[in-house]
């Protein structure tokens, strides 16, 4: 990966590396920097140079579009159409418009821009932005509320040919080859849940006494890479000989050759995000010759970059998976754009949507305006934990575990070091929590982007002989085995895995009430849930997790009951099977339950 705010610093007349590192900084979401970013680039223009074209067009590239927009329609006014300096800001305002769709702004500002003497590329982008400009003007509104213009107006316009779908009924017989789609096959909880249930299929169909699949399951993962620590299920499911293939290495089909059978889908095409049309270029063939039963796609982003797909390609039923609350962690381009595409989708026939929390169901059904029930419900599977570990495992746990003689109980955590997990708070509650109980040690598992500032602070606290970072590992059994208390302090959850497996490995928990984290209840005794505030009351959290230790403490047997209770309610071959049953039955979209405008 290359490194664009070096690059930029040493060549500071580089715009590619300049325009490379603002999408970098905007895709953190920090707007303010970018801005000043743009700002300094610009000072350093020389004497004469166009500023504020140069700023716009910045601004423009990093997805800063409404400030763009100003800068555009102010030098529009400025400088009138039939000069050369009218002509060139005409030519690079259409050019924005086409990068964040704006296509109903771009079909009057086009009337202005003379054909004589154009480039090929000028005179290209001329064609398609009136192309879909005629589409847009003659679209039959399906969603009324919805944007008017922009990438979410496209998106939704993309996904409207499709309403006339028959909805796909019933399965009669066995269900065929079932398509399960991931962005890649790390260890987080989305990825997981798929590889179990992709496996757990699998090993369906090769019993003879089950009648309702027949397959093959496939997994389709939109980016693989050779690291084995990134893509740490793909070993799994090699072993349980389910295929696995990687969208990246799939043929581009050339778009004139897709047969995309939709007049304004063809329109429009050219100007849908870059990830959606490669991606379309890839599977549209795929699907048309695999000629799947089913596509189940995981997570919004592989939603986003695959569902057009399947629908371009007739897939009889489409399921899309979601697994966290809306709007959480997402970019504002990448939300807006998201919300208008799922809504779009959600309302047609032949889609069905799956929440993997009541949380999660009833975020989506509120953001998009969608009817209660639109979204199914099926939690998390959860298989038997093991206490294998590692020979190094062992070896750091037995090292801290005489470094720390005398402990009386041990606090734990196993997450992504990410700040939706709050992972820099929960050392300073280990901190709070060290204060009244100096007996307490603990153990943080797990890796990510906040790693170094969880040690920084570690350290800067003072807690470094009592708080063990074995850093990512697979042994989720022996982990927790080892502690007396689970405490969970998330900001944004889905359905919480790792809460289940709490309990199935018979350890209490701690857990702040965000998103879905109630639903991984086994039973009232199992856990309590604090607050989820910002910043979190580390207080409110000691004294929960003290009345946990206690309870579990003083009556044995919740252990027990609790392990049972949970290994029953969330296992693996439950959530496998309503995933099936949800597959066999009827995909009516919410297009039933939605009215709609004359005309359609």
């Amino acid at each position: 990966m290359k490194n664009w705010k070096g690059i930029y610093a040493t060549d500071r007349t580089n715009r590619l590396a300049l325009r490379m590192w603002l999408h970098e900084v905007r895709a953190t979401g920090d707007v303010e920097q970018v801005k000043q970013i743009v700002d300094e680039a610009v000072a350093e223009l020389p004497s004469g140079s166009d500023r504020d074209m140069t700023k716009a067009e910045l601004f423009s590239h990093a997805a800063l579009f409404d400030p763009a927009a100003v800068l555009y329609e102010q030098m529009v006014l400025k400088h009138p159409p039939g000069g050369p300096k009218g002509q060139s800001v005409r030519l690079s305002y259409l050019a924005h418009l086409r990068r964040c769709g704006g296509v109903m702004r771009a079909a009057s500002l086009m009337d202005d821009i003379a054909s004589e003497g154009l480039t090929n590329a000028d005179l290209r982008l001329l064609t398609q932005m009136r192309a879909a400009a005629k589409v847009m003007t003659e679209a039959s509104v399906v969603d009324s509320d919805g944007p008017k213009d922009g990438v979410p107006r496209l998106l939704i316009e993309a996904v409207n040919g499709f309403c006339h779908r028959a909805a796909a009924p019933a399965t009669q017989g066995a269900l065929g080859r079932i398509v399960l789609i991931s962005v890649g096959l790390g260890v987080g909880g989305a990825e997981r849940q798929l590889s179990l249930l992709a496996r757990t299929l699998n090993d369906l169909i090769q019993d003879e006494a089950v009648r309702e699949v027949s397959g093959p399951v496939e997994v389709l993962a939109l980016n693989l890479s050779a690291s084995e620590k990134r893509d740490r299920l793909l070993a799994d499911l090699t072993q349980a000989r389910v295929a696995v293939t990687d969208v990246q290495k799939l043929p581009i089909e050339p778009h004139t050759d897709l047969d995309l059978r939709n007049d304004t889908l063809e329109a429009l095409f050219p100007l849908l995000p870059n990830l959606m049309q490669q991606s379309v270029a890839r599977l549209v063939p795929y699907f048309r010759t695999q000629n799947p039963d089913v596509v189940s796609i995981w997570q919004d982003s592989a939603i986003f970059a695959t569902a057009l797909a399947a629908l371009i390609a007739e897939v009889p039923k489409i399921q899309l998976n979601l697994r966290t609350v809306m709007g959480g962690v997402t970019s504002a381009p990448f939300d807006a754009q998201m919300r208008a595409f799922t809504r779009a989708l959600a309302l047609l026939p032949s889609v069905a949507l799956i929440g993997n929390s009541h949380a999660v169901a009833q975020s989506y059904e509120s953001h998009l305006g969608l009817p209660k029930g639109t979204v199914s419900v099926i939690p998390n599977g959860t298989p038997t934990l093991t206490e294998v570990a590692t020979a190094d495992e062992r070896a750091l746990w037995t090292e801290f575990d005489q470094a720390t003689a005398g402990a009386d109980r041990t606090l734990g955590v196993i997450c992504r070091f990410h700040s939706s997990k709050r992972i820099t708070q929960w050392v300073e509650f280990a901190h709070h929590y060290l204060q009244r109980h100096p007996l307490s040690r603990f153990v943080l598992v797990g890796d990510g982007p906040e790693m170094d500032q969880v040690r920084a602070l570690v350290e800067a606290r003072g807690l470094k002989p009592r708080l063990l970072l074995p850093g990512l590992s697979r042994s989720i059994g022996f982990w927790l085995d080892k502690m007396d208390c689970f405490v969970h302090l998330s900001r944004i959850e889905g359905m919480p895995n790792v809460l289940v497996e709490a309990q199935i490995a018979g350890v209490p928990f701690v857990a702040t009430d965000a998103g879905g984290s109630a639903d991984c209840l086994a039973n009232d005794h199992a856990g309590i849930f604090v607050k989820n505030s910002d910043p979190l009351d580390v207080s409110e959290v000691t004294e929960a997790v003290d009345v946990m230790l206690a309870r579990w403490r003083e009556t044995p047997d919740i252990a027990r009951i609790t392990q049972h209770e949970a290994m029953e309610k969330f296992s693996v071959q439950k959530m496998a099977q309503k995933h099936l049953e949800a597959m066999r039955a009827p995909f009516h979209g919410a297009i039933g339950r939605v009215p709609l405008p004359k005309g359609h």
